[in-house]
């Protein structure tokens, strides 16, 4: 404890006339076989007659000799009032749990990406004025908003990995089923690789369906080249009018159906 009415007191014993003055002010203790001087509590008088009465201190003194100035010796977070130390971790992570319950509506109605950039903001604004803070009730509404920011940008954000890592391995393993390579769109011929597969694919959905009116069973082109029908092995004519142009590969596909 501090001493009541000595401006230049210290956690180091200065001089006689302050070692007296702390043995006079500051009862002393056992701690572990060692005599210390109490840390919470000081005479409330000065009588050497008479019994002595203790009160708890209302300013203290602290060894710097390894620590330098902090936010518990600002605001005298000790004996009592260490409690509200503890209760900025509580408060965090509040807010860490309020985040988790609303980022995910926030997220659906104004878009992740959005959550996340302002999430970031808010984090790194409220970490920066803690710092400027002396206020142990402001301390709690920066540490609850801090919290709120960082789950708020860190849970969207592995959601949104999460989402692209699956679209990317939906989009390989149609590639691998389908027996064609993975295409990148990037690539100067996927343009020309996906009309291609676009085509085929018309093709075989149109013979599939001529194939079920059984009214209904030749097929012919222009210049009658037969293929193999992929539904049931039958005989169909098909013309395939390829051309290769710097690089364009144009398709086309014609079936004329008799009667």
């Amino acid at each position: 404890c501090a001493i009541p009415g000595y401006d230049n007191d210290t956690y180091k014993i200065q001089s006689e006339i302050h070692k007296e003055l702390i043995n006079e002010y500051i009862p002393k203790s056992e701690d572990e076989g060692e005599v210390v001087y109490e840390k919470c509590l000081m005479y409330s008088n000065t009588t050497e007659n008479g019994n002595r009465t203790t009160q708890k201190c209302s300013s203290w003194v602290y060894d710097k000799t390894n620590t330098h100035t902090s936010i518990t010796t600002q605001l005298n977070l000790v004996c009592d009032n260490a409690i509200l130390a503890r209760h900025t971790i509580t408060i965090f992570f509040m807010g860490y749990l309020f985040a988790m319950a609303i980022c995910g509506i926030l997220s659906d109605g104004f878009g992740r990406k959005k959550v996340i950039i302002v999430s970031l903001f808010l984090q790194a604004s409220t970490g920066i004025a803690t710092a400027f803070i002396s206020n142990i009730y402001a301390i709690y509404v920066l540490r609850f908003l801090t919290a709120v920011g960082g789950a708020g940008s860190y849970i969207p954000s592995v959601v949104f990995v999460a989402r692209m890592l699956q679209k990317r391995k939906k989009s390989l393993g149609d590639d691998e089923r389908s027996g064609r390579p993975a295409t990148n769109g990037n690539h100067p011929n996927n343009n020309d690789n996906n009309n291609i597969n676009k085509l085929e694919q018309d093709e075989y959905y149109n013979i599939n369906k001529i194939h079920k009116n059984k009214n209904h069973r030749n097929y012919h082109l222009s210049n009658h080249t037969k293929v193999n029908n992929p539904i049931n092995n039958e005989s169909v004519n098909s013309n395939y009018i390829i051309k290769d142009t710097n690089r364009n590969i144009k398709i086309t596909t014609n079936i004329n159906m008799d009667n």
